[in-house]
C-alpha cells in the first residue's frame, strides 16, 4: 500500500546527504560515515544513478539522484556534486539535478565525479493525455488527520505518469479540509468538502469527509524487524481512531531514530541502515506515539541477482523484473525499486521504474538488462518474439458482485504462438455503465472496480480490457442487498512466535450471499507487539506473530466490524488453528433444468424461503440452483439429515444419493436420513433444487448425537472449495 511513496519520495533512498551544494569533493572523500576529525581519506569506487521515472512525457521533468560508494564500505548522496550530462540535449536537457524531456527518443544520462561515472537510459515519449486518475476514490479523515493524494496522467500509449505537483489542486471549503501543492490533504474541522483536481484540460473531484473522530493510538510496522547495513526500509504508520476505523498516517507523523549513527529515517518513513546494532524507531502525531525495535545486521553484500518474470514475450507487453541482494549470511533482500537499470538495446524494450519494475517490449529482438547496486551488477536477457496478441480474457474471482463490494479484475492475453501472458497492467480498463461505479487505470490499483451499484433489482455490467485493436470483456451480475454482518476465519488461533498464517473475511448479505472481502477489508491487531496483519492487496489478511501473548484480530468494511478472533501466541503449546468453512458454491440458473447460468456466489447456508419471483440473480419464477463443495464431519457416527423444499430437491454426500424428491410439490419435509460422518473429515456434497412457480423453499438441516434440536447446517462445516 506504500509503493507509491517511492515515486514521490525517491530521494529518501539516500539517507546521508551533502550539507549543501558548495561541499567539495575532497570533503566527501572522507566517506559519508567518517567524522571530520578522521585523518585517512577514502576513494570513490562506484556511482549508482537513479531517476524518479525513466519514461516520461515530453514537456515534463524528472529528478536525478546519485549515490556514491567508497572503498571503506560507506556510501552517500552525491547528487549535488556530480556532473550530470545528457547524450542528446535535443531529447533530454539537464539543469542541476533535473532532466527535462524536450522531444521523444532515447538518451543516456550520466553522472560523473573524480573519474568515476554511471549512465542510465531515459526515454521521453510523446503521447496524448487521455485523462487523469487519483489514488483515492473517496476519503474520510479524523479531525486531526491527513492523507496523500497522487494524481496520475493517463496517455493514449497506455503509459501513466505522476503529475501531482503539476496539477491544479483546491478545496471547495478550506474550513473543512485543505490541500497543498504537493497533494497533502489535511483535515481542518468536521464536515464535508469536495477537492477539485485539474491538469492540462482534464478535471475530476474527490469527496472528503472530516469526522469528529480523533486519533487514539498509532501502530508502526514492521513492529519488529532487521535489515543489513546499507539497505533501505519503508516504515509505515497506521492510526486507530476513536470511531473504530483506521487511517494511514505515514506522511503525517514525525519520525525519529534513537541512534542516527545506526539508522536514519526521513519524513516519509524511509530509513537506511548505517551501522550494526539495535535501534528504536518512533512515530508521533498529536500526542499519540508508537516505538518499535529494529536491528541493523552486521552482514555484507555478496552479490545481486536479476530475474525477468517472462523472459520471452510478444510486442507491447509488460514483464515484471525482480532484483535480489544476496548477503554474506546466506539471506536475500528484494531491492527491485532501489537498483539502477540499463538496457543494451532500447529499441527492443523500455524500462518502467515506478510502482514496480517492469520492461515494456517495443520490437522483435533481444536486449540485455543490467542491474547495478552497491557497486555490484547482474544481467538477464529479454527476448521479444514476433507473437501477436490474438485475444484478451477478462477474469475475476466472482462474476456476481453484491452491492457495495469492490473487486479486482485481471486481463490474460493469448498470443498467436499459444503463449498466455498476464497483461492486466498493459490494457485500458472501462465499464459500459458509469453509473455503477468506476474501474481504475492508475498504476497502484490497475483493474480495481469501485462498486457504487445500489439498485433494487439485479443488473448486468460489462467490464472491458483493451490493448491496441484487441478487446476482451466480461459481463458480471450486480445484485442488490445489504450487509448484515462481517465474519473472519479462523475464529480463534493458538500458535507460536515468528509464524505466519492467513485470515479471510466475508461479508454476509440479507439475501443469503457470503462474499469474500479479504483483500478490500481493513485489518487490525489490538497488540502489534504480539502480531501484525497486512492490508496490502497482494497479501491482505496475512498475519505475522512477533512474540508471546494475546491479541484480538478484526476486519472492518464500510462501517461493519467482524467478530473478534482471539490470537494466542504461546511457544510452549501446540498449534491449534481450526478449519472453518465459508459455505457452498451456488450456481443459479433460469429454467427449472439448469438451462441458462445467471451467476455464481457463495451461500453460507442452504436456508431459503423465497417469495414469488424474489430469488436472487434475476432468475425469475422458474429457476434451478446447484450447490457444490464439501461438508465436514461434526461427529464420528451417523447424523440425521433433513430437508424442507418446494419444489424439487435432491442431495448427494460422498457420492451417495441421500434425498431425492425431484418433482413439483408443495412445501414438504423429508426427515431423518442417516448419514455417516467422521469428525473433522470432509466429504463432497452436491445439492440441487428447482422451482416450478410460486413460493420457493430450499432448506437443509442436520441433527448429530448431542444436539438438542434440528438446525440448519452451519457455515463453518460447509466449504466452497
Amino acid at each position: 500500500m506504500f509503493k507509491h511513496l517511492i515515486i514521490i519520495f525517491l530521494s529518501a533512498i539516500f539517507l546521508v546527504s551533502c550539507a549543501n551544494e558548495s561541499e567539495s569533493s575532497s570533503s566527501l572523500l572522507k566517506g559519508p560515515n567518517q567524522s571530520e576529525s578522521s585523518t585517512s581519506e577514502v576513494s570513490l569506487v562506484s556511482i549508482n544513478l537513479f531517476a524518479s521515472a525513466t519514461s516520461f512525457q515530453v514537456g515534463s521533468e524528472v529528478s536525478l539522484y546519485a549515490i556514491g560508494y567508497y572503498d571503506n564500505g560507506s556510501q552517500g548522496n552525491i547528487s549535488n556534486i556530480v556532473s550530470f550530462t545528457s547524450s542528446d540535449e535535443a531529447i533530454v536537457s539537464i539543469s542541476g539535478t533535473s532532466a527535462s524531456a524536450v522531444s521523444a527518443g532515447v538518451v543516456q544520462v550520466s553522472a560523473s565525479l573524480d573519474g568515476v561515472s554511471k549512465s542510465i537510459t531515459l526515454a521521453p515519449f510523446s503521447a496524448t493525455l487521455t485523462g487523469i486518475e487519483l489514488n483515492l476514490n473517496a476519503l474520510t479523515l479524523p479531525s486531526d488527520g491527513s492523507s496523500q493524494l497522487i494524481v496520475y496522467g493517463v496517455y493514449d500509449n497506455n503509459q501513466t505518469q505522476v503529475v501531482t505537483s503539476l496539477a491544479t489542486l483546491s478545496s471547495q471549503d478550506g474550513a473543512v479540509a485543505s490541500i497543498d501543492s504537493d497533494g497533502l490533504i489535511s483535515a481542518v474541522a468536521s464536515g464535508t468538502t469536495t477537492l477539485d483536481i485539474s491538469y492540462n484540460g482534464f478535471s475530476t473531484t474527490l469527496n472528503v469527509e472530516v469526522t469528529s473522530a480523533t486519533i487514539d493510538s498509532i501502530q508502526v510496522t514492521p513492529a519488529l524487524g532487521n535489515k543489513p547495513i546499507g539497505v533501505d526500509q519503508q516504515f509505515s504508520a497506521t492510526a486507530s481512531l476513536s470511531d473504530g476505523t483506521t487511517l494511514d498516517v505515514t506522511n503525517s507523523v514525525s519520525w525519529s531514530s534513537s541512534n542516527t549513527d545506526r539508522l536514519t529515517i526521513n519524513s516519509a518513513g524511509y530509513a537506511e541502515m548505517v551501522s550494526a546494532g539495535s535501534v528504536e524507531v518512533s512515530a508521533t502525531l498529536d500526542g499519540a506515539s508508537s516505538t518499535v525495535d529494529f536491528v541493523v545486521l552486521a552482514k555484507t553484500l555478496d552479490s545481486i541477482s536479476l530475474t525477468i518474470e517472462s523472459p520471452s514475450i510478444g510486442v507491447d507487453v509488460l514483464s515484471d523484473v525482480t532484483c535480489l541482494a544476496n548477503y554474506s549470511d546466506g539471506s536475500s533482500e528484494d531491492i527491485s525499486t532501489e537498483v539502477s537499470l540499463s538496457l543494451s538495446d532500447t529499441s527492443i524494450a523500455l524500462i518502467n521504474q515506478s510502482d514496480n519494475i517492469s520492461l515494456r517490449s517495443l520490437a522483435i529482438g533481444s536486449t540485455d538488462l543490467t542491474a547495478s547496486f552497491g557497486g555490484m551488477s547482474a544481467s538477464a536477457t529479454l527476448t521479444v518474439t514476433g507473437a501477436s496478441l490474438v485475444s484478451i480474457e477478462v477474469q475475476t474471482d466472482n462474476s456476481l458482485l453484491s452491492a457495495g463490494v469492490n473487486a479486482y479484475f485481471k486481463a490474460m492475453g493469448t498470443y498467436d504462438d499459444a503463449s498466455v501472458v498476464d497483461i492486466t497492467n498493459n490494457v485500458s480498463w472501462s465499464l459500459d455503465n458509469a453509473s455503477y461505479g468506476s474501474i481504475s487505470n492508475s498504476p497502484s490499483n490497475k483493474g480495481l472496480y469501485n462498486n457504487t451499484f445500489n439498485g433494487g433489482a439485479t443488473a448486468n455490467l460489462t467490464i472491458s480490457a483493451t490493448l491496441g485493436a484487441i478487446n476482451g470483456s466480461l459481463e458480471i451480475v450486480l445484485a442488490p442487498g445489504t450487509i448484515n454482518s462481517i465474519s473472519i476465519t479462523p475464529s480463534s488461533v493458538s500458535t507460536t512466535s515468528f509464524n505466519n498464517l492467513n485470515y479471510r473475511a466475508y461479508a454476509h448479505f440479507d439475501d443469503g450471499a457470503s462474499v469474500e472481502i479479504t483483500d478490500i477489508a481493513t485489518w487490525t491487531s489490538s497488540d502489534t507487539s504480539i502480531a501484525i496483519i497486512s492490508n496490502d492487496q497482494s497479501d491482505a489478511g496475512l498475519l505475522a506473530t512477533l512474540g508471546e501473548g494475546s491479541a484480538n484480530i478484526q476486519a472492518n468494511y464500510k462501517g461493519n466490524s467482524s467478530n473478534i478472533s482471539v490470537l494466542t501466541v504461546d511457544d510452549g503449546a501446540p498449534e491449534e488453528i481450526p478449519e472453518e468453512g465459508d459455505g457452498l458454491l451456488a450456481s443459479y440458473y433460469s429454467g427449472n433444468n439448469f438451462n441458462t447460468l445467471k451467476g455464481q456466489r457463495i451461500d453460507g447456508q442452504i436456508n431459503f424461503n423465497w417469495a414469488t419471483g424474489q430469488a436472487p440473480l434475476g432468475v425469475g419464477d422458474n429457476f434451478s440452483v446447484r450447490w457444490t463443495g464439501q461438508i465436514k464431519g461434526k461427529f464420528t457416527g451417523d447424523c440425521q439429515v433433513s430437508s424442507r423444499s418446494d419444489d424439487g430437491f435432491r442431495m448427494w454426500i460422498g457420492g451417495n444419493s441421500i434425498i431425492d424428491v425431484w418433482f413439483p410439490h408443495a412445501p414438504r419435509w423429508d426427515h431423518n436420513y442417516a448419514v455417516p460422518f467422521v469428525e473433522g473429515e470432509k466429504q463432497t456434497i452436491t445439492v440441487e433444487f428447482f422451482e416450478n412457480g410460486g413460493h420457493a423453499v430450499a432448506e437443509l438441516y442436520w441433527q448429530c448425537p448431542g444436539d438438542a434440536t434440528l438446525d440448519p447446517i452451519p457455515t463453518e462445516y460447509l466449504f466452497s472449495e
